[in-house]
């Protein structure tokens, strides 16, 4: 019964069960990043924004210039491009190369709305992410339901 059990232990270590957990434990780390610059950007406040967001501070209700407006001078709430990906440096983690986000809208952005501003940083489906709800809080026009994803590129 020894001699079997410790076959048994030989062939999992040698067999490359112990690589596999080291794997599992690095995806998982990949995953968990992933969600926790998420949440930092769920929860980020850009106080400079134009568009005004008087929800009490609630989680997942975002300003329309953090997708509408590229490249934004200081003072000036908006996202900023590298390699076709887009980030907010001000967003811990979101760097473009490492972390990028992109959002997925749910409704047609023009119904109801006069003048929408264009919703950029669209997310094709292709790459692996973690995602959640959001609310783009537009000026004029009535809020926006999306899907924000965080990937790497």
């Amino acid at each position: 019964m020894l001699i079997i059990g410790l076959t048994i232990i030989i062939n999992l270590y040698v067999g490359g069960l112990h690589d596999l957990s080291a794997d599992v434990d690095m995806a998982s780390e990949e995953d968990y990043r992933q969600a926790m610059i998420l949440e930092n950007l769920l929860n980020y406040d850009p106080a400079l924004s134009e568009t005004d967001v008087d929800y009490d501070q609630r989680r997942a209700v975002m300003p329309v210039d953090l997708l509408s407006n590229e490249d934004p001078e200081d003072g000036e709430a908006g996202f900023h491009t590298r390699n076709d990906n887009c980030y907010i440096s001000e967003v811990t983690g979101l760097d473009g190369e490492e972390f990028a986000f992109g959002v997925q809208v749910l409704s047609d952005e023009n119904e109801y709305a006069e003048e929408p501003e264009t919703i950029q940083c669209r997310f094709t489906e292709v790459q692996d992410s973690v995602w959640s709800p959001a609310l783009i809080k537009r000026e004029d026009n009535p809020p926006l339901e999306v899907i924000l994803h965080v990937y790497s590129p």
